[in-house]
């Protein structure tokens, strides 16, 4: 049900077979300082537009016709690598994830990460209630925040579709939560698009693994997984949380 690499993700999907995986979701390095044990974050902003060209083309050639590319980006780096992918691919989405505030001196401050959403060509599977967002309520209350304008009575009791904009997932803030130093998704997040773009037994490819949630949440949908990551420790941590999800299939 996975199978997970150990290495640079250019080299080990070189060997992958084209139009061999239904999705990818993936969480590159934003290029923003960051320490990582085994890349720099911090070169020149052509040498990682020329790094993300290249592995964006890798994942296009390994996708099926139908599959799906996630990726997640700050908005600056999402203008330019979104003009990339439409040449190569068909648009679905921009989703803005508000999940932070950071003060900015000479601008408004920033809220929002971006999820670039993609397929290659017709998109093959579109489950549209296959994860929903629970009705905002009154904390004092519990009454419907939400004018429904007399329309009640199509409101569904679990929730609403997923939109573009996504208020109801947090971030990860304290290491204690974490599984690794460096900045870490929610499953959450990768389990909403495998639930929405993905079918039971599709494969999901994850060429920067981390620690591993793109694989937990695949085990827990009942996906099968490939993951590639380039630094050892992570690689560490994502074989045991992933071989341990499948084992038991334990939400972490």
């Amino acid at each position: 049900m996975y199978e997970l690499h150990h290495g640079d993700c250019l080299e080990v999907m070189k060997g992958m077979d084209d139009n061999s995986v239904d999705a990818v979701i993936t969480d590159p390095p934003f290029n923003i300082g960051k320490v990582y044990n085994s890349y720099d974050d911090n070169a020149p902003i052509s040498k990682y537009k020329e790094w993300c060209y290249e592995w964006i083309d890798e994942c296009v050639r390994v996708m099926k016709e139908g599959a799906i590319l996630s990726i997640h980006q700050i908005p600056e780096h999402a203008l330019w690598m979104g003009a990339y992918l439409q040449e190569r691919l068909d648009f679905i989405s921009l989703v803005a994830w508000k999940a932070n505030t950071w003060p900015m001196p000479h601008k408004m401050t920033g809220t929002n990460y971006s999820f670039l959403l993609f397929s290659k060509g017709k998109r093959k599977t579109w489950n549209s209630w296959g994860d929903v967002v629970p009705h905002a309520r009154c904390r004092h209350c519990d009454g419907l925040i939400a004018d429904w304008g007399g329309k009640e009575k199509l409101r569904k009791p679990e929730g609403s579709r997923v939109t573009d904009v996504w208020t109801d997932i947090q971030r990860i803030r304290h290491t204690k939560n974490k599984t690794r130093v460096a900045n870490e998704l929610p499953v959450s997040i990768p389990e909403r698009f495998i639930k929405l773009y993905t079918n039971k037994d599709d494969v999901v490819l994850d060429i920067f693994m981390g620690s591993g949630t793109t694989g937990v949440a695949c085990a827990q949908l009942g996906r099968k997984f490939i993951g590639i990551e380039i630094d050892e420790e992570y690689y560490k941590i994502a074989e045991k949380r992933i071989e341990l999800a499948y084992a038991q299939k334990v939400m972490f």
